[in-house]
């Protein structure tokens, strides 16, 4: 009896491993794709705990991944960067959309947490914010132009979509320099690595950055010409002056 319901299981058991292999096998895949997008940001030694596949991993690797800000089909970033980045001063990773990234190393799903305006939407604009959250999925990770490791969490996803939640609540409204997708993955990796911070300035840091700059440069420019004006006023006036002397009080004609 026991033989034969041995042999009712096993088919069953057959397709759950079955079942355990390709999840495994796809988790590995993801993974190896994403230890080729940060490995220009980061070396394996600095990652805390390597980025392979581990059932018994505790924790989770945080990670900040940038893509091109598309607009109705159009690739901001990428038509934005060629005036910006080159003549104003302003990096690709400022002028890119911001996501959060957090890399369960076993079987369980790793996802992407990032902000959206409906300044994004084609019907309603009313400056507010949206939170997102998406499996992360190969093409995914394809898409974006860079990708740096932060550190780790033992945060759940639900937690995690609590702290995203708690930001919108915060931060309803919509703002280009001040709040936007950038703060949100800055606030949620001061929440999840225990105040980490993320090196790459955002937007609204570089525009404020670039504004001293230009404001710097103006009032150069401007003191420049004060001195130049001076300067050719003082070289009129030695001229007069000589003149004068050689001619005497003479008008010049």
């Amino acid at each position: 009896m026991s033989a034969s319901v041995g042999a009712l299981k096993s088919p069953s058991l057959t397709s759950q491993s079955r079942k355990h292999n390709e999840a495994k096998a796809e988790k590995k895949a993801l993974l190896t794709l994403l230890r080729a997008k940060i490995e220009g940001n980061v070396t394996t030694a600095e990652i805390d705990e390597p980025l392979e596949y581990s059932s018994r991993c505790k924790t989770s690797a945080v990670l900040v991944a940038t893509s091109a800000i598309d607009l109705n089909g159009i690739q901001v970033t990428k038509l934005a960067s060629k005036v910006l980045a080159k003549h104003a001063g302003l990096s690709l990773e400022a002028l890119s959309h911001w996501a959060l990234v957090v890399v369960d190393r076993g079987t369980g799903t790793c996802y992407l947490y990032d902000l959206m305006s409906d300044q994004m939407l084609p019907t309603t604009k009313v400056m507010k914010n949206y939170p997102r959250c998406f499996p992360v999925t190969e093409q995914m990770v394809e898409s974006w132009t860079s990708c740096s490791y932060i550190g780790e969490t033992t945060m759940t996803h639900d937690q995690i979509l609590d702290l995203a939640a708690r930001f919108i609540a915060e931060n309803p409204r919509y703002s280009l320099f001040s709040n936007n997708c950038q703060h949100l993955a800055e606030q949620l990796v001061r929440d999840l690595c225990d105040g980490k911070v993320i090196s790459q300035a955002n937007l609204g840091i570089e525009a404020k950055m670039l504004s001293t700059r230009l404001s710097s440069a103006i009032l150069m420019k401007a003191h420049l010409d004060s001195e130049a004006l001076r300067h050719i006023k003082s070289n009129i006036k030695s001229a007069g002056d000589r003149l004068i002397t050689e001619k005497g009080s003479k008008m010049i004609l």
